[in-house]
């Protein structure tokens, strides 16, 4: 017998070493799952889950191509988890490693190594491992250098309320029900409802199609109907009664008159994130409309009235925020116009929007 050969794997890719007689030879044993090799792989500047439903991301780098060598004498296509139970194309391996023994040694020392699992060990006469192939038979990636990126991506745009006090103060909440909700329930006897007579629409702002709701979100025209008409999501699936954008939205709401505001409530309803809220309220008293797609620094005659962030109460389920006056203040304003921006992807289902006048 002139060649011994060992069947293991490693928790990880393991560098050792191994003796046989009084040679100490090295061993280095392959991870028993994860890749064996891929092709160049695009690191982003976001994590993606298992699904996924978000679709940016930028391509920040490029992890190099590589292809591990370990004979693989065993593989299989998928892993049992003692709780979760299968783990589809999650791919385990066994691998063969073979070595010399030369006459008088009989003694093998393996390493002492908790990682390392050894399965089988065999002694053979095997001329075949003596031939060596003439060229390469798969792709070797040896000595290849790091890819560098020749795009960059513009820095994103500043946040509107970034630098900027807010006028008011905000309560959330975050429940399996309206009627359970910190701020109440939505309500039909607001001075926003189309119920009460006032005329008033929510609008969104197109910038030039930049800031356009998604299609099924129910507009008629440059209105969003849902978000005044008394009507709240039902489940957290009903998307028919609730409002949303994939990119960025602005939605401005004329109240037809100034007035002095007691709080202005938003609610939105619906799975994993797309309950949460994220967006920046302003409001205005000018004469005329301002410009509501304002850049960062140009907010001109818009105010400040407050930065709404629910994400961290969690995620599905009934999300509910209210502006209010500040500490030592009985109103808000007063305001004829509010604006409500949401910031790039965040993709809320937003199912009304209540404002309550002062008495």
């Amino acid at each position: 017998m002139d060649r011994l050969y060992l069947l293991a794997a490693a928790d990880a890719d393991v560098a050792a070493q191994i003796t046989i007689g009084e040679r100490i030879r090295p061993w280095s044993v392959q991870s028993w799952t994860g890749f064996v090799g891929q092709w160049d792989d695009r690191v982003w500047s976001r994590e993606f889950g298992e699904v996924d439903y978000r679709c940016e991301g930028q391509v920040i780098g490029i992890e190099t191509g590589y292809i591990k060598r370990d004979p693989i004498a065993w593989f299989c296509t998928h892993r049992h988890h003692p709780k979760r139970g299968n783990e589809p194309y999650r791919f385990s391996y066994l691998f063969r490693y073979g070595f010399e023994l030369r006459p008088g040694e009989h003694a093998v020392r393996l390493p002492d190594d908790p990682r390392i699992k050894l399965l089988a060990a065999t002694l053979a006469r095997n001329p075949n491992d003596d031939v060596a192939p003439a060229a390469a038979l798969y792709d070797d990636f040896t000595g290849r250098r790091p890819i560098e990126l020749r795009h960059t991506y513009p820095s994103p745009p500043v946040p509107l309320h970034e630098g900027l006090d807010q006028l008011a103060t905000v309560v959330l909440d975050r429940r399996s029900r309206f009627e359970d909700l910190r701020m109440g329930p939505p309500v039909s006897t607001d001075v926003a409802d189309q119920s009460a007579g006032r005329g008033v629409i929510v609008r969104f702002v197109d910038g030039d199609g930049e800031f356009r709701p998604h299609p099924r979100s129910g507009a008629a025209g440059d209105t969003l109907p849902r978000l005044n008409d008394g009507q709240a999501a039902e489940n957290d699936s009903d998307t028919s009664r609730c409002s949303w954008f994939d990119n960025e939205g602005r939605v401005v709401v004329d109240l037809q008159q100034s007035m002095r505001l007691e709080r202005i409530n938003t609610f939105s309803r619906q799975r994993g994130d797309r309950a949460r809220q994220f967006f920046s309220l302003w409001g205005s008293n000018a004469p005329t409309l301002p410009d509501p797609g304002f850049a960062h620094g140009g907010q001109g005659e818009w105010t400040l009235l407050a930065v709404v962030d629910t994400r961290e109460l969690g995620r599905g389920g009934v999300h509910g925020s209210s502006v209010e006056p500040s500490l030592g203040q009985d109103h808000i304003g007063p305001f004829r116009y509010l604006l409500w921006v949401t910031p790039l992807a965040t993709g809320t289902f937003f199912t009304e929007f209540d404002v309550h006048a002062a008495p």
